[in-house]
This record gives structure tokens, C-alpha cells and sequence, in this order.
């Protein structure tokens, strides 16, 4: 019997790694002429470089930043070939993030510090995780560090954020690296959201990051005046794109500063890993997440797996920290829940180990 264990991360509390160790585990214990395989996997979000890294193999290559706040911070690129790896909840994600501080508040410069590394160390292919990022600016403090200039109507440079987009009166691009028109830049996201409006950067997701009513819309004003200027003076315009809203705009920064392209996070991830090699002649797959709703079908780990494992029928066993919707049920052929009571994520974190280890007791093969 072949298995292949290919689990997210159950947020909070357990890692796709540490899912994946325990439950090979377990399943070995009942049975020790099982071949498993073990994916750590990642859909672009927190913790996706080091799933990357660890899954095809090598190296992180570390340089100390600006964080999203302009203090120093050391972070790293996942070097594998000439292709590189970039997390951008490494460099401006919740971690970095004040209590009382709104996404118009700090910058993506970090990231095009990363970039700008990448180039110097000759990568033919930078693939950028959008996932789980607090900033709001548009790409701008990205296209900054890698030279782009902008300018307020006193002819002024600086570096724009989320709140000062609005005072952009002038863009001058002529200073962009030009080592840029020779890579191929990948961002990887699972958001479809134009860069502003009310299904954009701002409205959908300013909110969850800590921004007020009176700060979402002047976030959007300020997308809307980056992308007007941008449009009348190098007609580049892609606030409708796929994904430009992703990451606070760094979507639309990817597509207009770096004249690079978005992807869908798990479907480049699983081509990365050679996915459907692995589970060619496989008879189960074993995938969950934290919580099963409607979200786990929107471009997320689970849909990507899903997907690829219908194309050789191969029978899926889900398990999730809890089902919220059991319509949903239906696309597995056998789905378990670890925090089967329902108990609230402060309490259910102090025991998810021990729930998961007894989960996967249960099943039967």
C-alpha cells in the first residue's frame, strides 16, 4: 500500500511537517509494510519558503532588511539552481505587525531588498509568496529599493506607504534595476481581487489587517491615484488584473514595477514538488487543514490536491481541526475531525498533538 501525506499547516497550532511526522507515524505503528511518502506543503502563505526548501532542497541565503516599519530585520531567500524563493510573510507579515498600527502604515521595501539579493546572485527565476502580508502600499516601497523614484507635487522623493499613496504625483522609472528585464518574477497567491473598489486591496482585506473605515478608504484613494498616474504616463495598467489586490497590491506591483506574472500558489507549488509523479500509483492521500469551509476550495491546499488526485482516482482522507460546513464531506472518501466538541482555538491549541495522534488512531484502512 502506497500513502502520501500532504498536509497545510493547522494555523496556530501544528505544522505541515509535524502533521505529516506524527501521522506517519501512527499509521506505521498499525501497519509496517506501508510505503509512505511525506510532503511538507505550503500554498504561499507563512511558512511556504521553508516547506519549499525543505521538499526540494536547497539553501537559504540571508540579508538584513528594512521591515515593513524601516527597522532592520534579518531574513532569507530559498536558493535552489538558478531559482529563488521569497516569503513575503517573512519580511512585512503579522509577526512585524503593532497592536494599534494600520496596514497605510509600513512598506514592502524589504522585499525589493530580497529581490535586488536575488539579482546579485544571478537567479534566472524569483518566485515571491504573497500570502499573509500587513502592508497596503501598492508595491511601491518594492519597486523603491529596486530604484524606481516617486515624487509629491514639491518634487520631493520618498518612499510611499499605504497612507501616503494619495501625495504620489509623479513616477519615474527609468532607475529600475535593469538586471530586471533578464528574470522571470513569479508572484504566487491564491487572491483574485482587483488592486481598489470594493472587492479590492483596501476594502477586502484592509479590515483583517487592522485598518478602520476612514483608513480603508484612503488606502483605496491612494491605489486609485498610483494606478491613474501610472496609466496616463507608461499606460501600464493592471489594477484589474487577476490577483493585483493580493497582498496589498503587491499583485499589481509584481505586474507594473516588475513586469512580472502572478500564478496560483499551490498549483506552482505542486509542480515544483512533481506532484502528480508522487501520487501516480498511490492508493490514499492523506490532506487537512486547520478548518475545513468554503475557503479550502478557493485556490487553497486542499483544492489543489483535490484536483490532481481525481485525474488517478485516488481515494483522499481528510483531516481537518474542524468541519464547518459538512456539505463539504462529500469530496473526501473518508474525512475525520480532530476537535470533534467544537472547543475554541485557545483551548483546543494546548491539546491539538495529542487530538491529532488519536484522529489518526481511529483510521482504518
Amino acid at each position: 500500500m502506497k500513502i502520501v501525506l500532504a498536509f497545510d499547516s493547522f494555523k496556530g497550532t501544528l505544522s505541515s511537517k509535524e502533521i505529516a511526522k506524527i501521522t506517519k507515524k501512527e499509521l506505521l505503528n498499525k501497519n509496517k509494510n506501508i510505503e509512505i511518502t511525506s510532503l511538507e506543503i505550503g500554498d504561499g502563505g507563512e511558512g511556504s519558503l521553508n516547506a519549499i526548501i525543505n521538499q526540494i532542497g536547497g539553501k537559504k541565503r540571508y540579508k538584513r532588511i528594512f521591515g515593513p516599519d524601516f527597522h532592520k530585520i534579518w531574513s532569507s531567500l530559498g536558493v535552489k539552481g538558478d531559482s529563488c524563493f521569497i516569503e513575503s510573510a517573512d519580511v512585512v507579515g503579522f509577526k512585524y505587525k503593532k497592536n494599534d498600527t494600520s496596514p497605510s502604515n509600513y512598506s514592502t521595501y524589504g522585499i525589493g531588498e530580497l529581490i535586488k539579493k536575488a539579482l546579485d546572485l544571478n537567479m534566472k527565476n524569483i518566485y515571491i509568496c504573497l500570502g499573509g502580508t500587513i502592508t497596503n502600499d501598492g508595491g511601491c516601497g518594492m519597486a523603491a529599493a529596486l530604484g524606481a523614484k516617486f515624487l509629491n507635487k514639491k518634487r520631493e522623493v520618498f518612499i510611499p506607504k499605504g497612507i501616503s499613496l494619495q501625495e504620489i504625483d509623479d513616477v519615474i522609472l527609468d532607475g529600475l534595476d535593469k538586471r530586471l528585464n533578464d528574470v522571470n518574477i513569479y508572484g504566487l497567491s491564491d487572491v483574485v481581487n482587483p488592486l481598489y473598489g470594493t472587492n479590492g486591496a483596501s476594502y477586502v482585506f484592509g479590515p483583517q489587517k487592522g485598518a478602520n473605515i476612514e483608513e480603508v478608504a484612503l488606502m483605496d484613494k491612494g491605489l486609485i491615484n498610483l494606478s491613474k498616474i501610472l496609466v496616463d504616463k507608461y499606460q501600464i495598467d493592471y489594477a484589474n488584473s487577476l490577483g493585483a489586490g493580493a497582498a496589498g497590491g503587491l499583485g499589481f506591483g509584481i505586474y507594473a514595477f516588475l513586469n512580472g506574472s502572478l500564478k496560483k500558489g499551490i498549483e506552482t507549488i505542486l509542480d515544483l514538488y512533481k506532484f502528480n509523479d508522487i501520487i501516480r500509483d498511490a492508493d490514499y492521500i492523506f490532506t487537512g487543514e486547520g478548518k475545513l469551509d468554503s475557503q479550502s476550495f478557493q485556490g487553497k491546499v486542499i483544492d489543489g490536491i483535490i484536483k490532481r488526485a481525481s485525474v488517478y482516482n485516488t481515494k483522499i482522507i481528510g483531516v481537518f481541526g474542524i468541519i464547518e460546513q459538512e456539505e463539504y464531506k462529500d469530496c473526501f472518501y473518508k474525512v475525520f475531525e480532530t476537535n470533534n466538541q467544537h472547543l475554541p482555538f485557545e483551548e483546543v491549541k494546548k491539546h491539538a498533538k495529542e487530538d491529532l495522534i488519536k484522529t489518526i488512531k481511529k483510521i482504518d484502512l
